[in-house]
Parts: C-alpha cells; structure tokens; sequence
C-alpha cells in the first residue's frame, strides 16, 4: 500500500512539472511571436507598441509637395509639404525585418503614392485643425500597413509639416 502512495505521489509531481513547463514555454512563444491580437476587428492592423531602441527609422525620400483638396467655403487652393519618415519595428524576426526593408526600398515610390494621397485628400482646414497632423499621420500609417500588408510599421514622422 505504501509504494502505491509513492508512485501516486511521483505520478503527480511528474504531471504538475509537466504542466508548468508546458505554460512556461506557452509564456515565452507568446512573448516571442506576440499574438494576432494586434489585428484587432475585421482583421485591421493596429499599432504595435515598440521601445524607442526597435524603431529603425527609414525616409521616404525627399520632401513630398501636395495640391491639398478643395473646400467648398475657402475657394483658395493650398498645398502641403511634408517629408515622411516611416519607423520600423526591428525587435522581432531579423529576416522578415530585413525582407520588409528591402520591400519598402523596391517599391518607395508606392510608399510616396500612399502619403501623397492621404495627404491629397485632406483641405487645408483639415490639417491646420489641432488633430490634423495626426489624422494624416494616422492615415499614412494605415496606407502603408495596408498597402504592404505588414504590422511592423509602427510610427510615422512627419518633419517638415508645411501648409500653405
């Protein structure tokens, strides 16, 4: 009766070492490759938070120069200059990072395309607005996510910011 109680108790220890290690290793690959939460509803792409030392930050080249649209009370026309610099999470895969980078330098001019046309989009109003800067900010980054169908764009820089 005594060695079934040991081996019981052996049998235990085994199962409960056996479940630590598995949510040990649950914990750790979940850190790793982070989890499809960070494509939130209807499978958008949300921002992704990154320290400030996994930010590699790539320029879309030089200043971009834009007719902004028309408002229908402000029969002006107006234009934006902006030169956009993408930030780029560098903390994960090193091999989707670096194939991603070489995506983004192929294909700049589709990168400039999306900017232009957020931009392009907004009236001057819009943009001299308090939260205009960020609207467009924020319609770049999802532009560029979309359009190369990626998470690990995590900010977007915009120096210089003209209206005029």
């Amino acid at each position: 009766m005594e060695k079934g109680k040991v081996m019981m108790g052996v049998i235990i220890g085994l199962l409960v070492l056996l479940l630590a290690t598995v949510v040990g290793v649950s914990i750790y690959l979940f850190s790793l490759f982070g989890s499809d939460a960070d494509h939130g509803a209807g499978g958008t792409l949300q921002p992704t938070r990154v320290g400030r030392e996994h930010i590699h930050p790539v320029s879309l080249g030089d200043t971009i120069t834009i007719n902004l649209a028309s408002s229908p009370a402000d029969r002006q026309r107006h234009a934006a200059s902006i030169g956009v610099t993408v930030g780029v999470n560098s903390s994960g895969n090193t091999r989707e990072f670096n194939s991603f980078l070489n995506l983004l330098n192929t294909h700049m001019a589709a990168a400039r395309s999306v900017a232009q046309d957020a931009a392009s989009n907004m009236t001057y109003d819009e943009l001299r607005s308090p939260e205009g800067r960020d609207v467009l900010i924020e319609s770049i980054m999802r532009g560029l996510k979309e359009e190369f169908d990626t998470n690990l764009i995590v900010e977007v820089v915009l120096d210089p910011f003209i209206i005029r």
